[in-house]
């Protein structure tokens, strides 16, 4: 049984404001399943039960069920990421964006331009991320777009290997689904008021922040080259727990999912924004068994050290002047949700809680 709820945490005890029971595998909460309004209103993402997005209001009492649009369903099947732009929520599937009033009526959806493209919103426009397919290699290019998206200026591109070289006989035609457990990514987001574009393309150790106005380089991260030789053994288990989630779905039980193994650890593991939603946050990779290192930058690109440990970097979500919004997971009882816990108290929740399954 999955339960998905908000706690309100205070020294000493915590209280369950509102929990909901519903059926699927039990998961933790990612930040980008959560979506917390300036006026303090909260939106989660339930991704492991109905696949809706519930509202809170600030003082934490449910307000309402969002529903979806696929065929009709009340659903979100696709969906993967909320996030709000100005006073709407924008709701990111595989397939396009949505946009809501906070009250959960449906403006519009944009589909990306290209198959498989992405799209973000911007100050005056947007950011859209085209993916051309080839073989082996998949080629994305950055642009802002002006609101029609009749107008593009291209930022960066660069092209990812599809990981999909395996040894096969002479005539032999081979299909099959690689998994790489350290893909060597490219990063692209924006700022909350989409005022800032963040890029680092993939097998890069340069990190760019734009100016969405101007479409200039505001400045310039340039990430310290290294080596370190791919841990076979970690790849094998990492791949071993992938396999195990993916048989999970019937419709994948027969899938030719197959591993492929990079020579070395890719620099970037993940490139994201800290919990202030002000400065940059960097893991690279320092080995296997999900070994890395944060590095944190300001706005100017300077590295910066804020005293923040690994546990408030993954998950806390928000921070505002009197509290943070932390992600919570109890494997006793299969509780996802988040917390909102004085500063004074933060340390004390994230040292005796946890955000990880082991079911």
């Amino acid at each position: 049984m999955y339960l998905l709820l908000i706690l309100m945490f205070s020294a000493g005890a915590d209280e369950k404001i509102w929990t909901t029971e519903a059926s699927g595998i039990p998961s933790p909460l990612t930040a980008q399943q959560v979506a917390i309004h300036p006026d303090g209103d909260i939106f989660l993402l339930d991704i492991a039960g109905e696949r809706r997005i519930l509202h809170y209001h600030e003082d934490l009492g449910f307000v309402q069920a969002m529903a979806g649009l696929a065929s009709g369903s009340g659903k979100f099947p696709l969906a993967y990421r909320i996030a709000f732009h100005k006073d709407q929520l924008v709701v990111h599937e595989f397939n396009g964006i949505h946009l809501f009033t906070m009250d959960g009526k449906h403006l519009k959806t944009i589909n990306p331009p290209s198959k498989g493209g992405n799209l973000d919103r911007l100050v005056n426009g947007w950011l859209v991320v085209d993916k051309k397919f080839g073989s082996p290699y998949r080629t994305y290019t950055v642009s802002i777009a002006s609101e029609s998206m009749l107008n593009k200026t291209k930022l960066d591109e660069w092209r990812q290997d599809l990981y999909t070289k395996r040894d096969v006989k002479p005539g032999e035609r081979f299909i099959g689904t690689p998994h790489n457990p350290a893909p060597d990514k490219g990063y692209v987001f924006t700022n909350a008021e989409g005022s800032r574009v963040y890029v680092c393309g993939s097998g890069s150790n340069i990190i760019k922040i734009y100016d969405a106005a101007t479409k200039k380089v505001l400045s310039t991260i340039e990430l310290e080259k290294r080596v370190i030789p791919f841990d076979k053994a970690w790849g094998e288990a990492a791949y071993a727990k992938y396999e195990k989630e993916f048989r999970k779905d019937a419709r994948l039980a027969q899938a030719n999912l197959y591993p492929f193994y990079p020579e070395h650890f890719p620099l970037v593991k993940d490139m994201f924004l800290g919990p202030d939603e002000k400065h940059l946050v960097v893991a690279l990779w320092t080995g296997g068994d999900q070994r890395y290192e944060y590095r944190v930058f300001d706005e100017q690109g300077k590295a910066v050290d804020l005293g923040w440990s690994k546990s408030m970097i993954e998950r806390v979500v928000k921070l505002t002047d009197t509290h943070a919004y932390t992600l919570y997971w109890d494997d006793k009882v299969g509780e996802a949700g988040v917390a909102r816990v004085p500063l004074n108290d933060l340390s004390q929740f994230l040292a005796t809680t946890t955000n990880e399954s082991s079911l």
